[in-house]
């Protein structure tokens, strides 16, 4: 059971293969994972605008990840928080939270999310299990 963005997490878990079988139902509360604040489409963009937001000043992403992998972890923590890519941007496509789901790639054996959640629902490839929305 989940409400706004736990009902997104919900209906995420709802969906995995790797959990065929393992849940029975779930309940979604104000959220699905086809809302626009649920798939995360500009992480590259992300991890700059946060490196930008903590004093760095580079668009090389090897040099953005050894940075970040140098700062505090409760700094980290508390500037995405309070981070969103409309800080440099503006309003728009751009517009929201930094850490949200995003797609992985299909060749690593580990992803959870490789497709849009839109065409996974479109095309029936989820967990047909007992579903409560509101």
């Amino acid at each position: 059971m989940g409400q706004s963005a736990g009902a997104t997490c919900v209906e995420y878990l709802g969906m995995l293969p790797q959990l065929k079988g393992k849940i029975s139902g779930i309940i979604q509360q104000s959220g699905s994972a086809i809302s626009s604040f649920s798939l995360g489409r500009y992480r590259r963009l992300g991890a700059y605008v946060l490196s930008t937001s903590l004093g760095l000043q580079s668009q090389n992403s090897s040099a953005i990840l050894e940075y970040l992998r140098t700062v505090d972890p409760e700094e980290l923590r508390k500037r995405a928080l309070t981070t969103s890519v409309d800080v440099l941007y503006g309003t728009g496509a751009f517009h929201g939270l930094l850490y949200i789901p995003g797609l992985e790639s299909r060749s690593n054996k580990n992803s959870l999310l490789t497709e849009m959640t839109y065409e996974q629902l479109k095309g029936g490839n989820f967990n047909k299990i007992r579903r409560l929305m509101g």
